[in-house]
């Protein structure tokens, strides 16, 4: 075998420096010589070093292996035991009439045979005149070999329990890519202008999402006949930040100055899809205005027992989209009116010089401007002071709102436009709002079918709602949950999120890790992989959930366990549909999974490397969205309990409480509070 070869040149060129030259020689065949040992070739003596040569470099493994070669100069059986009976061994050979020592190693395939040999009576001699100096250089390897022993103990104990503080000086936070405390808008505003920038471009076009998005631009780029979007996912899944995006995507967003190009080139970046790059092409090329808005935030006026609510904030949008009053639709017809006759500009100037206020100042006061409009009606038609009193009671007397006018001024604004022009609206939260009113769903309905019938795929609706229909509509009958249905199928073009997305926009956004991080992780990695199965796992009849898939995701998703993600998310819709949430919509209001999981980085950011989030750290998160009465049993033991350990496992049992899948047992409530990896 090569190895025993090259033992034995090893060997050869260690007590080369103590022995006399002449006393070696190496046979080796030619064949043998250039093909297959990886030392240099030695044909005579005069190619061996005249200086010692590191055993660290010939990869020599401790001193004992010396001890073996020097014991056999004196006890040929004791070699062969040693050496493990070679192949092919001979104890009593002879060179030029003098004992020698000889390693004979038969190659396999071969008659040959590798022979190494050495003077017996010259390597006794050397050894005994070497003695003084043999011994303790020996004693000082075997020292550095027992120093080097225990500091490679150190680093596997270091290794094996995954702290790596002394490396990265401590805390957690260095190994992450952008600054975890930075400001993040975890709930993303339809009206939000000032942080725009940010938003596009920390939002991350995951895969399921880049899938939705090329089917919706292959429809929207070429119509056929749905106009409806509904985008649907959980809280804090990001649908609110997508419809965003698309809003700036697909259109000019009013009231808010942001290239949509930049958007679009954004996009281009991020995307994996070969395809999608040549959709938002032609999506670029065609114009369009999009109106976005929180339909709660726009119709805080309008009460929902309204039969036309929905559509009046559909109404109230376009108007204000056209400049005129969408508070008070009779002022907003008024204005509608004048203006399709040419003299909306010269009232607004005639009311201006009356009343020393811009009209929409005074339009405002309405009530208390009623001489000043009339004179200035009066003055822009040409009409009389006297007739023209009380004008806009006469405008609130017979002001009517219907889905068909609606649909008709939506049309009419289009076609003064340019050819290809579009008006899309990108309703938020929608499925809240109309959650347990059926007229409301089925005005939305109308309201889509209408605007495609006028319009023709010139006048899009997309809209959000809650994954869980059933948790937006709330306990309804069989009726309501067919005219849901059939919402749904009017909407025929959808993007639903998961949890999955939700896991992906955390691991990209917040998540990201330095090179430095990489490297530490990975041994952390190479280390415990085999130990995931064992400490994640749960069991006793639990739901399985998603472990550690490989070296990537677990840097990805450090330090929270790939479990957190889906588990926690079943916790916050059940606890919501248990009522344990403040607020109309029994929603966590203004918190996100991504700001949960930023909280609880921060929270553990000075911890060593190598521990992990437990999940009783998402309590914190949603603690000021909970009613009082829900959480009361975990103050109460807050203020009373002494064990922090207590209190940690009865936030974790609140979060699981009514998940039905997760069964509460010992070994599932340990893996939930496991920290680390020991």
């Amino acid at each position: 075998p090569i190895k025993d070869i090259r033992n034995a040149i090893r060997i050869l060129m260690l007590l080369a420096p103590r022995v006399p030259w002449e006393t070696f020689w190496l046979e080796v065949p030619d064949f043998l010589a250039s093909n297959a040992l990886t030392v240099p070739c030695i044909h005579s003596i005069t190619h061996l070093p005249t200086e010692p040569v590191d055993n660290g470099e010939l990869g020599f493994e401790c001193w004992e292996d010396v001890e073996v070669w020097m014991a056999a100069a004196l006890t040929p059986e004791r070699r062969r035991e040693l050496l493990g009976l070679l192949p092919a061994s001979t104890v009593n050979v002879y060179f030029k009439a003098a004992p020698v020592i000889v390693s004979l190693v038969r190659v396999a395939g071969t008659p040959w045979l590798v022979s190494v040999g050495v003077a017996a009576q010259q390597v006794w001699a050397a050894t005994l005149r070497d003695a003084a100096w043999a011994v303790p250089a020996a004693l000082l390897l075997l020292l550095a070999l027992m120093l080097w022993l225990r500091l490679r103990q150190q680093a596997l104990v270091l290794s094996q329990s995954g702290l790596y503080a002394a490396i990265a000086e401590g805390s957690q936070d260095q190994i992450f890519a952008k600054d975890i405390q930075r400001p993040i808008e975890g709930v993303i505003k339809a009206d939000d202008a000032a942080h725009l920038a940010t938003e596009v471009d920390e939002y991350v076009l995951t895969n399921e999402a880049a899938k939705g998005l090329e089917i919706l631009l292959e429809e929207y780029t070429s119509y056929t006949n749905g106009n409806g979007v509904w985008i649907s996912g959980f809280f804090g899944s990001g649908k609110s930040h997508m419809l965003k995006m698309l809003a700036h995507l697909l259109g000019d967003v009013e009231g808010q100055d942001y290239p949509r190009q930049s958007v679009s080139d954004s996009f281009r970046a991020k995307t994996p899809d070969a395809f999608l790059p040549g959709l938002l092409n032609k999506a670029d090329k065609i114009p369009a205005k999009s109106l976005l808005f929180n339909i709660d935030q726009k119709a805080d006026i309008i009460s929902k027992t309204q039969i036309d609510a929905l559509l009046a904030v559909f109404v109230k949008v376009f108007d204000e989209m056209c400049g005129y009053y969408g508070k008070l639709g009779h002022i907003a017809q008024f204005e509608r009116d004048l203006d399709s006759r040419g003299l909306y500009g010269k009232f607004t100037s005639e009311y201006l010089a009356c009343a020393g206020i811009p009209w929409q100042k005074g339009r405002e006061q309405a009530l208390l401007e009623a001489k000043n409009i009339a004179k200035a009606y009066a003055q822009a038609t040409g009409g009389d002071e006297a007739s023209a009193l009380g004008i806009l009671d006469k405008y609130r007397s017979q002001y009517r709102v219907s889905i068909e006018d609606f649909a008709e001024q939506v049309h009419a604004y289009i076609e003064r436009q340019s050819p290809d022009f579009r008006l899309n609206f990108f309703v938020d939260e929608v499925g809240q709002y109309i959650a347990e009113n059926v007229k409301l769903m089925t005005n939305l309905q109308t309201i889509a079918e209408s605007m495609a019938t006028k319009c023709r795929g010139r006048a899009w609706v997309i809209v959000t709602a809650q994954e869980d229909m059933g948790t937006v509509v709330g306990e309804m009958g069989k009726q309501q949950g067919n005219d849901f249905s059939k919402i749904q199928a009017r909407f025929a073009n959808r993007m639903k999120l998961t949890s999955a997305d939700v896991a992906e926009v955390i691991q990209k956004r917040l998540l990201m890790k330095t090179e430095e991080g990489v490297r530490l992780l990975s041994d952390i990695y190479h280390a415990q992989s085999n130990n995931f199965k064992t400490l994640f796992d749960f069991a006793d009849g639990s739901q399985t959930y998603r472990n550690y898939q490989d070296r990537e995701h677990f840097i990805h998703s450090y330090p929270f366990i790939p479990y957190q993600f889906a588990l926690f998310q079943s916790a916050i819709q059940n606890l919501s549909q248990h009522s344990a949430f403040e607020g109309k919509h029994s929603s966590v209001g203004e918190r996100s999974m991504l700001g949960v999981f930023q909280q609880v980085a921060i929270q553990i950011g000075d911890h060593e490397i190598g521990q992990l989030a437990t999940f009783d750290l998402m309590f914190e998160g949603i603690r000021n969205a909970l009613k009082s009465n829900i959480q009361r049993a975990i103050i109460q033991a807050e203020n009373h309990l002494d064990g922090p350990f207590a209190i940690r496992l009865l936030k974790t049992l609140f979060l699981v409480k009514y998940v039905k899948e997760f069964k509460p047992t010992l070994r599932n409530l340990c893996v939930l509070m496991l920290d680390g990896f020991n």
